[in-house]
C-alpha cells in the first residue's frame, strides 16, 4: 500500500474509535522499513508490512557500531551475521548489516530469522487481535549475495534523517486525527506523505506539534502506555 493510503486507512480506524495506540505499529513501519525497502529498490508498493531492523546493543545510533555483518561470501552465498536489539513483527524484515565497509541492506520473511521475542511491555504494542510484539536475533543467515544493497555512508546519513521526519510525522499525523484538532496541519502532512515531499516539513514544528498532542491527548490515561511512554523517550518530547 501507498503512504497515503495507509494513512487513509488508519485515520477511519481512529475515527471509528479504536485507540490511538493500535495505529502505531503500521505507522512505524510505513515511515520505516517499507520507506527503505522502496529506496533501495526492493519493493515497488506491494501490501505487505516491512520491519526495518537497525537497533544493536550499544551501537549509539551509527551503522560504523554494527555487529551485524557479512563474514564470508562463497560462491553467489552470503554468510551474514545478524543481532538486533528490536525487530517489530511484519511480513518481512530489512536488516542492517556492514558489508565491504559500507551500510548494507537485505530484505527477507520475518520466519527467514531466529526471533526470540520481548516480553517486557515497553516493547509490546496492544492491537485489537492481540498483541504486536517486539523481538530480539542473534543468528546466522545464508542468502544471495547479489541480493544486498549497499548504501554510501552519506546515503544512509540523508535517508535516516528523512526517515525520523517521516516517522515523527506520522506519529503528529495519527495524534493530530485522534483528538480532531488543526485540519489544516493534518492536510499538510498527508500531503507531504502522498508526493514524497517529507523533507519539506518544519522539523520544529512537527516536533513542536507531538509535544503539543503528548500534553494533552497522550498524557490521558487510556494512552498511558509503556510503548508510547517509549516512543516520548526516544525522540525527547519532554513536558
Amino acid at each position: 500500500m501507498k503512504d497515503f493510503e495507509i494513512l487513509q486507512v488508519e485515520k477511519k480506524r481512529l475515527e471509528s474509535g479504536e485507540p490511538l495506540v493500535y495505529s502505531v505499529p503500521a505507522i512505524i513501519k510505513m515511515a520505516t522499513g517499507q520507506f527503505m525497502s522502496r529506496e533501495l529498490g526492493f519493493l515497488d508498493q506491494e501490501n505487505i508490512e516491512v520491519s526495518y531492523a537497525v537497533s544493536e546493543p550499544r551501537w549509539r545510533a551509527d551503522w560504523r557500531n554494527w555487529q551485524s555483518k557479512v563474514q564470508e561470501v562463497s560462491g553467489e552465498t552470503a554468510k551474514i551475521y545478524v543481532r538486533k536489539s528490536y525487530i517489530l513483527e511484519a511480513d518481512k524484515v530489512l536488516i542492517g548489516f556492514e558489508y565491504q565497509q559500507n551500510p548494507a541492506f537485505l530484505l527477507i520473511p520475518f520466519s527467514g530469522l531466529h526471533t526470540v521475542r520481548r516480553e517486557e511491555t515497553e516493547s509490546v504494542f496492544p492491537a485489537k487481535n492481540g498483541n504486536i510484539y517486539h523481538y530480539t536475533c542473534d543468528t546466522i543467515i545464508n542468502e544471495n549475495a547479489s541480493s544486498i544493497k549497499t548504501l554510501s555512508p552519506r546515503d544512509f546519513k540523508i535517508l535516516s534523517s528523512i526517515l525520523m521526519r517521516r516517522e515523527i510525522a506520522g506519529f503528529v499525523y495519527l495524534c493530530l486525527v485522534k483528538a480532531g484538532v488543526l485540519q489544516d496541519l493534518q492536510a499538510l502532512i498527508f500531503d507531504a506523505f502522498s508526493e514524497n515531499k517529507i523533507r519539506s516539513l518544519n522539523f520544529q514544528v512537527l516536533r513542536d506539534a507531538l509535544k503539543q498532542m503528548h500534553n494533552t491527548l497522550l498524557s490521558q490515561p487510556e494512552n498511558q502506555l509503556p510503548i508510547l511512554e517509549k516512543i516520548k523517550q526516544v525522540y525527547a518530547i519532554n513536558n
